[in-house]
């Protein structure tokens, strides 16, 4: 699991780059970003990791792409997306990197870059229905689901077909809120944490939503109340590294969260 950029000590921008073996329990240090970067998107193609936009170090959205492949010490720039992307839906699916929604040099978006691992090119497709940043987000089989979000706090779930290539509504979030974590585990859409649209209550709740079914239902409450977080989904566990216990940008933790197959 690599946890890349973000706040740190409640200051934005870093070339933080820390890697967790899920296997034998430990952290080492990878290598750091180019530049300072936090909000951005992260996705792994085979055994390459990708970094995409995120916010720079004059708060402005970013358009950078960045490589780091295996064995490698050093990240390589690739070519720019065509527009600045934060706080994006960044996921890959069968050899491209999906970077959906987020904020632009404009604002919220639901502008839909795809770029081919391959071909190093990118291309458009469906936008997402709601523009929207911070939401959670994650692909169970061959559907992308992404759910809440900002402006405000937003409950709204929308879904994306690989295959089709169009998008649906599915069943809101029981509670609105943004700035949480989205992972698949068993087939299921699950999300974690978050806080409200005034920045004044960071939430503890975990839901899992089944697409056989359509329903959400409750999980067991995450330890630790954060915000500002994303997951990883590895070996029937979800891993939630650091996240804000408090609102805002001002305050970061250390802790690491896990989630074992309910």
């Amino acid at each position: 699991m690599h946890v890349i950029g973000g706040y740190v000590g409640g200051r934005a921008h870093s070339t933080t780059h820390l890697v967790f073996d899920t296997k034998a329990g430990t952290w080492s240090v990878g290598p750091a970003l180019p530049v300072p970067l936090d909000h951005v998107g992260v996705a792994a193609v085979g055994d390459t990791l990708y970094v995409v936009g995120g916010y720079g170090s004059a708060g402005q959205p970013t358009d950078g792409v960045y490589a780091l492949g295996p064995g490698s010490a050093t990240w390589v720039a690739l070519p720019p997306m065509p527009e600045a992307r934060a706080a994006a839906v960044t996921v890959a699916y069968d050899g491209q990197i999906h970077v959906i929604g987020g904020r632009n040099l404009g604002g919220d978006t639901g502008s839909h870059l795809v770029y081919d691992v391959a071909r190093r090119t990118w291309s458009t497709a469906a936008p997402m229905p709601t523009s929207r940043d911070h939401t959670a987000f994650a692909v169970v089989g061959d559907q992308l689901h992404v759910v809440g979000g900002r402006p405000g706090a937003l409950a709204v779930h929308e879904v994306y077909g690989f295959a089709s290539g169009s998008w649906t509504a599915a069943a809101p979030l029981p509670q609105a809120r943004s700035s949480f974590a989205g992972a698949a585990l068993n087939g299921r859409f699950v999300v974690f944490g978050g806080e409200d649209s005034a920045e004044t209550k960071v939430f503890g709740d975990a839901w899992s939503f089944d697409p056989a079914d359509g329903i959400w239902t409750a999980l067991p409450s995450m330890p630790l109340a954060v915000q500002g977080i994303q997951s990883a989904s590895v070996g029937g566990r979800v891993y939630l590294p650091g996240g804000g216990p408090s609102p805002g940008g001002a305050q970061q933790t250390a802790a690491l969260q896990e989630l074992s197959s309910p």
